[in-house]
């Protein structure tokens, strides 16, 4: 790190104390604390200084660096190139080996939660290759740090957790220095705040969050009431000594303040040849992975067609060996008994007819292995096959399991509603949201989002775009999600907006500027009846099964 450095962040900040273990801080404060603002600050005295910055933005509030820096986007609204998993290995490259300091921003903002945390582990797992390649130092800066490394992962957050405490904990000696932001952090995983040499506190006031730095604060010899009466200023502890300070304003636009009615934030970009060949660059890049991917899909559309050609003929040969094993087993039944008046011609012409049957029946035997050889080499290609296949059966054999009960019981007199008035229980989180993001983010509405993208028809980039553009505003038409898109036209947002409105999760309104779509906040409680009510069905049809295992 820079010898000496003094950087300017509205107090004087000595850079020195970190030169041999690297700088690792924590930055925390509730929501309008400042926590984000003061790290903008960071940024630019950073990068003046000379460090290159990658930074992982789930909000999508950093592009507006590109105003005074060399800064490339990559996804969000403001971006000069969009989001590949092929991308990221070479802007992240781009930035260790140029010999002038570059910002990347990732921006996380338009995808859903898992996938925020797929992309995560993604970035951090090639960062940390790299960089154990390069030794550079660099400063990699982690927004809303407990949706990429949580205190108590979810299913498909353990991978991006895990990375990021490695980062935490072997960087420095790869050029890596971190700043973690959180608002809550109770939800930030223990691993990464124990690695941190140097902690910043804004205002907290819940207890959760202050119980879970409770070490820190007291070492730094403060107390619950310290923090919590703070406005706009920051404790700042480095292991030795504690100082109350305040950040000088920031040179960029704030993509992170609340917006007022009828504004738009509109951000100029500093000139930079240099930058605009490599971003060419990687959007050719982005555009060929795409082209690949759109012409595996249809390879993939292609072999599903093959597959269930085969499948047919498979059944129609299998109708055939059925009826010809069905004729032989006539044959084998007829006795011959000395006396009875069959002629030897007859017994004769018995006998050669069954021997052309078992011929016949061999090739079409042979003619079945053909077609299910070609039929397995088809099924290797693609991904799910196998999954398909056996879940095709257990729906089949629970079918025929289901039938059988209900003939040996006499189920069929039984009305729906008595099978369904049966009692359960079904933890879907509180039914009171007041916030458009914490609605978006409640489980339940996680789980409608999700069977809806997974719906036939209906695009899951339409369904994002709705929602990035509803966590900005009250309400948007079709037409503004068509235009932060780039589609030609508002067919998919319509379906996507249909199904959405069907599950009780928007509301539409015809307007003179168009349809008009908003978050049916207030409704939550009926999502998470009719969720209720499904999972009441599914658990009164297990009960059936399993009476009828004890039986």
């Amino acid at each position: 790190m820079s010898k000496n450095y003094q950087m300017n962040l509205g107090f004087e900040f000595d850079l020195k104390q970190f030169d041999e273990d690297g700088l690792r801080l924590f930055h925390c404060a509730m929501s309008g604390g400042g926590k984000s603002y003061g790290a903008k600050v960071f940024c630019e005295e950073l990068f003046t200084a000379g460090y290159p910055l990658v930074i992982l933005d789930p909000e999508g509030e950093y592009a507006s660096l590109q105003e005074l820096f060399p800064t490339i986007v990559i996804g969000g609204s403001y971006a000069d190139v969009p989001l590949e998993e092929i991308i990221i290995e070479q802007t992240l490259r781009t930035v260790l080996e140029s010999k002038k300091p570059i910002i990347v921003v990732y921006d996380l903002s338009l995808a859903m939660m898992d996938e925020q945390s797929r992309l995560a582990a993604i970035i951090q797992e090639k960062l940390f290759q790299l960089a154990s390649k390069n030794r550079k130092a660099f400063f990699f800066i982690v927004e809303e740090c407990q949706l990429i490394a949580p205190q108590k992962p979810e299913k498909g957050q353990t991978k991006s957790l895990n990375l990021a405490a490695q980062i935490s904990k072997r960087g420095r000696k790869r050029g890596i220095n971190t700043i973690w932001l959180t608002q809550r952090p109770s939800d930030v995983s223990k691993k990464i705040i124990t690695q941190c040499n140097l902690w910043s506190f804004g205002k907290l006031i819940h207890d959760t969050d202050l119980n879970h730095l409770k070490d820190v604060l007291k070492a730094a010899k403060l107390t619950k009431v310290d923090v919590m009466k703070l406005k706009k200023r920051f404790y700042i502890f480095d292991g030795q000594s504690t100082n109350l300070v305040k950040f000088r304003k920031i040179k960029i636009k704030d993509l992170a303040k609340t917006p007022t009615l009828g504004e738009t934030i509109a951000i100029e970009k500093s000139m930079d040849q240099s930058l605009d060949s490599i971003i060419k660059k990687l959007a050719q890049q982005a555009q060929e992975s795409q082209a690949k991917k759109d012409a595996r899909e249809d390879e993939l559309v292609q072999l599903q067609k093959q597959v269930k050609k085969y499948q047919d003929s498979l059944q129609e040969k299998d109708k055939e060996i059925e009826l010809m094993q069905q004729q032989i087993d006539v044959i084998r039944t007829i006795k011959v008994v000395s006396g009875d008046g069959t002629s030897n011609e007859e017994l004769q012409s018995v006998l050669d007819e069954r021997k052309t049957l078992k011929k016949e029946l061999i090739a079409l035997e042979k003619k079945l292995a053909a077609l299910q050889k070609q039929y397995d080499v088809l099924a290797d290609n693609i991904d799910q096959f196998n999954s398909f296949v056996k879940q095709k059966e257990k729906i089949k054999k629970k079918f025929n399991e289901l039938t059988e009960l209900m003939e040996s019981f006499d189920l069929k007199e039984t009305s729906v509603s008595e099978i369904t008035s049966v009692s359960t229980e079904m933890d879907v989180g509180s039914s009171q949201v007041d916030d458009p993001l914490d609605f978006i983010r409640h489980p339940a509405i996680q789980k409608e989002l999700e069977e809806v993208c997974n719906l036939p028809g209906i695009s899951s980039r339409a369904v994002k775009g709705i929602f990035a553009l509803l966590t900005q505003t009250d309400k948007v038409t079709y037409e503004d999600v068509r235009k932060s898109l780039g589609l030609a036209d508002v067919s998919a947002i319509s379906k996507a907006a249909s199904r959405l409105t069907d599950r009780q999760i928007l509301l539409k309104e015809k307007k003179p500027e168009g349809m008009v779509i908003s978050l049916n906040i207030k409704n939550i409680s009926k999502v998470i009846e009719l969720q209720t009510k499904r999972a009441e069905g599914e658990k009164a049809m297990s009960e059936v099964f399993s009476f009828k295992t004890k039986k």
